[in-house]
């Protein structure tokens, strides 16, 4: 590889690559005919398009660096070809000190297929990753039909900044508050980590995944336009509720301080705006704390938080706190609430349908492992977030992620929840208003 970088890593992009690593994917199901080796050429082309994936991140005394340069690994030793029985979870052969992205291509059948592209998360956001991924099935497309090949993106061949570098270009400077305050008294359901949990589940994510039919999920659409609420405040109002039902032992009617850690994208909320590969992580925070009995209306608590979150944005506080020179100090557990928004349904050859795609979060421990190891198994393990929740739309259906730490949830607590967001999704969808 003739094409050489290297720069250091912002504090944001560090804390993905080291104790623990952080891997994010987006996993599609596809059936009919697919050539990989389409796939393995349009893998590298992306990798032309945006060079940082071809890098890996080094180690230095002081901190970490990207690097590309003749020493970064082939294409084709960066994909896998592998057979499994459908379902399969496959964690990724992914390590940010080799190469930032991967592919696995998993068969199940002749026609049946499941490909992830894996970024680590230093690299790329949600967000970015999504519209890499999107470029990858176009340029798979062009490979696989024999096409011509399509002009580069405006701005291929760059590397993306860092967000601190591009916020102080902008003049946006720290702010005097976070709003990471007002998780400080807020409770939660569940219980903290333990680390003989964590150590026995390899840092994994438990995972529970439900969806909304497409019907369904137009009439919550509907209905949010109507009520001027977000799907964003519509979900969270769900979660909320859910997750407040879980505290079996407070009484229905009694209020419980509750937090929520709404991420943001914040590319377009800046001037000039910044263009979705011009920088590896650009996400915000919103952080809002609601007193929540099970008596509350489902909407009303939804509009109460995409209020707040939108007042954070107008007043500046969210890119007040991406700028402050620290990570902030969390008072308390949130649950967190992580709209992907829409994913479009991908550029396909006729031959090759995409029947779901699934977000895929991978842990890979590093050395925290050896510092739960010398913990007893029952010792609690500190923790900032409660349940996670990622949701998204694709096909025009709703899909919901809940996942929670090792040890935080049992299986039954984690399907008791899923059940009733469904349950006050599906009631909220039905709601008949009279004109």
């Amino acid at each position: 590889m003739s094409l050489r970088y290297r720069r250091r890593l912002s504090a944001r992009e560090a804390e993905f690559v080291d104790s623990p690593q952080r891997n994010i994917g987006f996993s599609y199901t596809l059936r009919g005919n697919l050539d990989t080796a389409a796939l393995l050429r349009a893998f590298g082309r992306l990798r032309e398009e945006f060079p940082l994936l071809a890098g890996r991140v080094l180690a230095v005394d002081d901190g970490f660096d990207f690097v590309v340069d003749e020493s970064c690994k082939a294409p084709q030793d960066v994909v896998r070809l592998l057979r499994a029985k459908p379902g399969t979870q496959v964690p990724p052969n992914l390590n940010p000190s080799s190469s930032l992205a991967t592919l696995d291509v998993v068969t199940y059948d002749e026609d049946w297929h499941c490909v992830t592209p894996w970024c680590n998360h230093a690299a790329a956001d949600g967000r970015l990753w999504l519209f890499l991924v999107q470029r990858l099935w176009s340029l798979y497309t062009q490979e696989a039909d024999g096409a011509p090949e399509s002009s580069l993106l405006p701005d291929a061949g760059r590397f993306p900044g860092a967000m601190e570098y591009l916020l102080a270009q902008r003049n946006i400077r720290e702010g005097s508050i976070t709003g990471e305050e007002r998780l400080r008294g807020a409770r939660w359901s569940g219980s903290p980590p333990r680390a003989g949990a964590m150590l026995a589940e390899n840092f994994q994510l438990q995972s529970t995944r439900l969806q909304l039919n497409e019907r369904l999920t137009t009439d919550l659409r509907a209905l949010a336009a109507r009520r001027s609420i977000s799907m964003h405040g519509v979900v969270a109002g769900a979660v909320a509720l859910a997750e407040r039902a879980a505290f079996v032992d407070v009484p229905e009617g009694e209020p419980v301080p509750m937090a929520f850690i709404s991420p943001v994208e914040m590319r377009a909320r800046v001037v000039p705006p910044i263009a979705i590969d011009e920088v590896t992580n650009f996400m915000g925070t919103a952080y809002t704390q609601l007193e929540v009995s099970c008596e509350n209306k489902l909407l009303e608590l939804g509009k109460t938080l995409s209020d707040q979150l939108i007042a954070d944005l107008k007043d500046g506080l969210i890119l007040g706190a991406m700028a402050s020179p620290t990570l902030p100090e969390r008072g308390g557990v949130g649950v967190v609430l992580n709209n992907i928004g829409v994913i479009p349904s991908p550029s396909l050859p006729e031959n090759l349908i995409a029947e779901d795609v699934a977000w895929s979060f991978y842990v890979e421990p590093g050395q925290m492992r050896s510092v739960l190891e010398s913990m007893p198994k029952d010792a609690e393990v500190p923790m900032e977030v409660g349940s996670i929740y990622y949701f998204y739309s694709f096909c025009g259906m709703l899909n919901i992620d809940l996942m929670h730490m090792p040890g935080c949830a049992s299986e039954q607590a984690r399907k008791s929840l899923v059940r009733r967001v469904i349950q006050l999704l599906v009631e909220t969808a039905q709601i008949k208003e009279v004109c």
